[in-house]
């Protein structure tokens, strides 16, 4: 949503002697409003000519919402600076407004959206009076939870694309802040292989060891940085329902917009969309379960819960409040055991919170669909169907079920811990394959046995002979 310079169109119908006055007028208007590329934040509104940050808050869609961009304060607990960088509203279409579009190189930064009384759900919106349109305001209700983060990097504005916050955005931002410096040794004997410990956090580049700085007690931006995918496959491979690796939360916009225009792209926000649809099912479920705690509690609880490495009901041990089974006040696992059933169920049959049509996550396509005019994208063409039907799969409480180090959304047999690839998708893993890339010939014999295009390389040079232009 770029916001231009006026254009100045100037006649050349003048005389010689008037030239250098025209010319420094022109000079002086351009220069009083001229656009600048980006803005560095100047704390509320988009004046001045500065581009705008673009995206929205997504449990349905939020209408009315506030919204504050923070920079990353690594001092503070939650890591927002004490004043806000910009701070704006979501309009009737959900869209933000009012936030300059901040500097690449500040970043990362921290964005939240907050419901307050005016905020509405564009999921949860029904034609009352039969006017044939919606009044956002008096038609839809309030959103299920009321305060979504996420995190904006250099590379998210740098794309010119969306931001977007989600509740799985919200979980997997809080999951990082929280274990920023964690190194995943749980018994601090300075290996990663005893039970208990989460080597995805402490070896993070992926070289076998901790992570040089892990540990140390003090939290910095590049922590929270390797952090982030991390936390987004942890959140995933519990409540992701299905999510695969190819989904990034942080980037994929869960509405169909302007980015949006494969079918590709579309099916993959329908499955991201899918999942936060049904993660805010299964907390407003949770919520009413425990005794109408409020829903943004309930996914804090829940993220501090898995931040210990799998979803039981406890946060470091100890069984959290919120699931009091007998009813004494405190937190125990009787509690924590029948809220948490609520995780099994089938996701496409989960109802989608408030909606007046009685709808279900399995009808998130058709929901896409119908809601393209009200976020204002009525000129993308869908290349999905309101038949499209998402793969969904039930929650998980642990993110790695088979304990081999590699998350469930990234495993290829995430309940084989012998196993974690397949190459070629023939349904048998890289590790007991005889011919990893399936392309005929066996791996003993392949020159390049993860490379279904190659097989032979004559020269010995690396290059395989038909990509090889002298394989001799």
């Amino acid at each position: 949503m770029d916001t231009r310079a006026d254009s100045f169109f100037c006649s050349k119908n003048f005389v010689i002697s008037s030239l250098f006055v025209f010319l420094s007028f022109v000079l002086t208007a351009c220069s009083d409003g001229g656009s600048s590329s980006s803005g560095g934040g100047s704390g509320g509104g988009s004046g001045g000519g500065a581009a705008s940050l673009d995206g929205g808050g997504v449990d349905g869609p939020l209408a009315f919402a506030i919204v504050t961009l923070y920079e990353i304060d690594v001092t503070a607990s939650d890591f927002k600076s004490a004043t806000p960088l910009g701070e704006g509203t979501t309009t009737a279409t959900a869209t933000i407004t009012g936030i300059d579009k901040p500097a690449a190189d500040g970043a990362p930064y921290l964005l939240e959206f907050t419901a307050n009384a005016d905020t509405k759900d564009l999921t949860a919106c029904s034609d009352g009076d039969n006017s044939g349109s919606i009044d956002v305001a008096t038609e839809c209700l309030a959103p299920v939870v009321g305060t979504l983060r996420t995190i904006v990097t250099a590379e998210m504005l740098n794309s010119d694309n969306a931001v977007y916050a989600t509740l799985l955005t919200t979980m997997a931002t809080d999951l990082a802040i929280k274990n920023a410096d964690f190194d995943g040794d749980n018994d601090s004997n300075g290996s990663l292989l005893d039970v208990g410990d989460q080597p995805r956090w402490g070896d993070r580049d992926g070289d076998g060891n901790i992570d040089t700085d892990l540990g140390d007690g003090t939290k910095t931006v590049a922590e929270l940085l390797s952090a982030l995918p991390v936390a987004a496959a942890q959140v995933k491979s519990t409540v992701g329902f299905g999510l695969g690796a190819e989904t990034d939360i942080f980037t994929t916009p869960p509405i169909l917009n302007g980015d949006t225009d494969t079918a590709e792209e579309q099916e993959q926000v329908a499955a991201y969309r899918s999942a936060v649809q049904a993660l805010a099912s299964v907390v407003d479920q949770l919520s009413d379960a425990v005794g109408g705690a409020e829903p943004s509690d309930v996914l804090t609880v829940m993220t501090e819960d898995l931040a210990d490495g799998e979803i039981d009901g406890e946060v470091d041990g100890t069984a959290s409040d919120l699931f009091d089974g007998d009813g004494d006040g405190i937190g125990d696992a009787a509690g924590a055991d029948a809220a948490l059933q609520l995780l099994e169920q089938d996701p496409a049959s989960l109802p989608v919170p408030n909606d007046p049509d009685g709808r279900t996550v399995g009808d998130m396509s058709a929901i896409l669909i119908s809601e393209i005019e009200d976020t204002g994208n009525s000129t993308l063409t869908t290349q999905i169907d309101e038949t499209t039907e998402v793969e969904l799969q039930p929650a998980e409480t642990n993110p790695d079920l088979d304990g081999d180090g590699t998350p469930n959304d990234s495993d290829a047999f995430p309940n084989d811990p012998t196993e974690d690839t397949d190459t070629d998708g023939d349904g048998v893993g890289d590790n007991t394959d005889d011919d990893i890339d399936g392309d005929g010939v066996g791996n003993n014999n392949d020159a390049f046995p993860s490379d279904s295009t190659e097989t032979v390389d004559t020269d010995g040079d690396g290059t395989g002979n038909n990509a090889d232009t002298d394989d001799d």
